[in-house]
């Protein structure tokens, strides 16, 4: 497939020179003069007709076979065509014709050379041509060569030892009622029954002349629905709703977290013949899906490439993340996967940043799908070390953080160029879409994607669906209340992502798990100080019933003493072990409840004038609050109120008129209540600042 910004096209034919039509998809050229028929074929090549350009360079080949440019170009050619085995026949017989100084000036020809044999699965023939190359490299004239040749040459010995044993998945096309011979891709599963899928529902490659253009609607990828039966997928029509147009390319789109808007591109060549594509949204109402609207332009960056979106959660604040493809400056290739958060207090996208160097290469990133539940990125790539063309790769993280790469092997990986992977909902298996043998063909063997289901072998549950039942007692019985649940992985080194979000009712819910996997769950309601509990999946292979026994405490209306939260008599100063009380009193409360604001509140004994006893507690209060921020509260959660001497809770003299150091020493002391709580919307912003 022709991937990101040159989209597979139907050919035009220009009206300048002599053509005779046989059938409408072919025709025969006629002219003969050479300098006329470069021009034409620069033109068509430049207008992304690759066959066109083909049909006038062969012509050129043969008025005179000892010009090897003419040659290297419709090796290149059949090479961005897709069409393998003539695209190595014209580099090896390229690399016949030219001597080897001659050769030296221009080692590209080897590169070529080795991964069009790399994707006709000659991986040991590929490594002569290949190591000739990585001995030339420093002389190529795109520095991106030199990086790449690299991967591919890795990738040979990666093709040649990876063992069978090790397959995880077995993979099957899906029927011609779903594939048509024109580009199959951009899967998008409902359900395990129903599917999302980009198509061209085209049979033929046809030509058209320029005037023919001006009277006729050339067809446009569209969205279209397939439905799984006893009988396989069955094709169902277009998808509806204001997605399809019949104007612009539509494909690759993905839904939000909690699927009430629609991410997905629209693609049009502009007047140089560019291909640029934009990311619109679009958001689910009462009456369907609303009118798509475009992002911003800091996002959809003028004159350059925005697609293929897929959306994650960010795995300490819980905001959304879109991942998606640019060529866009600052990447470190042709494409590159980039991201953009969303921003809470401002309701917008921020500013695009590079996925970073342990995802994009210098060749092409594509198809991005992020698996929320495992916090893994899938996508495709020709410059990591790879079988052959774009394979599907994958990596734990999020953002620019991520752990080792893995590339997913036969088959979901080929020869040809694979891409659009994603996993079905809670299922054993998925799709890619692969222009592979065995597909559907338009014009070659390889030419354009279809629609493959992928089944797991030696299955073990991707997921498990617990059912947890929640036990114990606070101020109220769990039991009769609801609340939210929000399940986080727990990770070896103590760090917790957020994945999910469940409401439970009387102490009820039902959450999907992945097997062998500790989690921590966090019950949240309104007037309740959070609660944390564990569960874990190793060893649950299968659904199943847990129950949980955790104590839930409802936030009360009066002040909350903090023991050992002492100062000493006339000081405002905090001492060390005032310090690690606090450590381990009020500084966890707010952080495992990051949705209350306190008054932090001091408290004097009757020692001293009232006035200089209440501008005491008020700076022992505001020490407290100034040494919760600067261990990352923040300051807008938090406010200092001094109440002096004038709430004793122990006599400050005894009855006799003698002084009581126990009973003052009660006295001063600091306690806190909760105000208000925020809002999720209130907290995120507050997180963001």
């Amino acid at each position: 497939m022709k991937v990101l910004i040159t989209f597979l096209s139907f050919c035009f034919l220009l009206g300048t020179v002599n053509l005779g039509y046989g059938q409408t998809d072919s025709f025969e050229i006629t002219e003969d003069k050479e300098r006329l028929l470069v021009k034409l074929a620069k033109q068509a090549s430049r207008e992304g007709s690759s066959l066109i350009a083909l049909a006038y360079y062969k012509k050129l080949v043969e008025l005179n076979p000892t010009k090897t440019k003419h040659l290297f170009e419709i090796a290149q050619l059949y090479r961005r065509s897709n069409d393998y085995v003539n695209a190595e026949k014209a580099y090896a017989q390229l690399a016949d014709k030219k001597d080897d100084k001659t050769l030296n000036k221009h080692p590209e020809t080897y590169f070529y050379w080795g991964t069009m044999l790399k994707a006709l699965g000659k991986f040991e023939e590929a490594k002569i041509p290949l190591t000739k190359f990585k001995k030339l490299a420093k002389l190529a004239k795109d520095p991106t060569l030199r990086k790449l040749g690299k991967a591919e040459l890795l990738g040979c010995d990666y093709a040649i030892n990876f063992a069978d044993t090790a397959k995880q998945y077995t993979i099957q096309h899906l029927s011609e009622e779903i594939n048509n011979p024109h580009i199959d891709f951009s899967p998008i599963p409902l359900s395990d029954n129903e599917l999302i899928f980009g198509s061209l529902r085209e049979h033929k490659h046809k030509y058209y002349t320029k005037t023919q253009l001006d009277t006729i609607q050339l067809p446009t990828r569209k969205f279209y629905r397939a439905k799984k039966s006893k009988d396989g997928w069955k094709f169902q029509g277009e998808w509806e709703g204001p997605f399809n147009s019949d104007e612009t390319d539509i494909a690759n789109g993905c839904f939000s977290i909690d699927s009430t808007k629609f991410y997905f591109t629209k693609c049009k060549e502009n007047w140089q013949f560019k291909t640029n594509c934009v990311l619109y949204h679009t958001s689910i109402t009462d009456t369907g899906w609303s009118t798509p609207i475009a992002f911003d332009e800091h996002i959809n960056l003028p004159g350059y490439t925005t697609s293929h979106p897929t959306v994650a959660r960010d795995s300490k604040k819980g905001h959304e993340i879109i991942y998606f493809v640019s060529d866009r400056p600052g990447g470190k290739g042709r494409s590159d996967i980039w991201y953009t958060e969303y921003h809470v207090k401002k309701k917008y996208y921020r500013e695009p940043k590079n996925a970073g160097p342990k995802i994009n290469t210098g060749g092409i990133e594509t198809t991005p799908y992020y698996d929320e539940d495992t916090r893994t990125l899938y996508f495709s790539s020709n410059g990591h070390p790879n079988i052959g063309g774009l394979d599907v790769f994958k990596r734990s993280g999020e953002k620019r953080k991520w752990e080792d790469l893995e590339n997913l092997g036969t088959p979901i990986n080929s020869s040809a160029d694979d891409l659009d992977f994603i996993f079905t909902h809670y299922d054993r298996g998925g799709f890619v879409a692969s222009n592979r043998l065995g597909g559907q063909s338009l014009y070659n063997d390889n030419c354009c994607d279809d629609l493959y289901e992928f089944i797991t072998l030696k299955y073990v549950e991707r997921y498990v669906k617990v059912k947890i039942l929640l036990h114990g007692k606070g101020i109220e019985d769990i039991d009769n209340i609801d609340g939210t649940i929000e399940v986080y992985v727990k990770e070896e080194n103590g760090d917790k992502f957020l994945i999910d979000e469940k409401q439970f009712t009387n102490g009820r819910f039902k959450v999907v798990l992945k097997p062998g996997k500790n989690y921590i769950l966090e019950a949240k309601k309104e007037g309740f100080f959070n609660e944390f509990f564990e569960v874990s999946t190793i060893g649950l292979a299968a659904s199943d019933t847990l129950h949980k026994q955790i104590t839930i405490a409802i936030i009360p209306d009066a002040p909350i003493e903090m023991p050992s939260i002492y100062f000493d008599f006339g000081s405002t100063e905090i001492a060390n072990k005032v310090k690690n009380n606090l450590d381990t009193t009020l500084l966890i409360i707010l952080k495992e409840n990051p949705q209350l604001i306190l008054e932090v509140i001091s408290h004097t004994d009757s020692k001293g004038s009232e006035e200089l006893n209440l501008k005491i507690s008020q700076k022992r209060a505001e020490s407290v609050v100034s040494y919760l921020t600067s261990k990352g509260i923040s300051n807008k959660r938090l406010t200092a109120k001094g109440y002096g001497e004038s709430m004793p809770i122990a006599p400050n003299t005894n009855d006799d008129g003698s002084d009581n150091p126990a009973g003052r020493e009660k006295n001063r002391r600091t306690e806190f209540a909760v105000l208000d709580e925020l809002n999720k919307e209130e907290l995120w912003e507050a997180e963001d600042e």
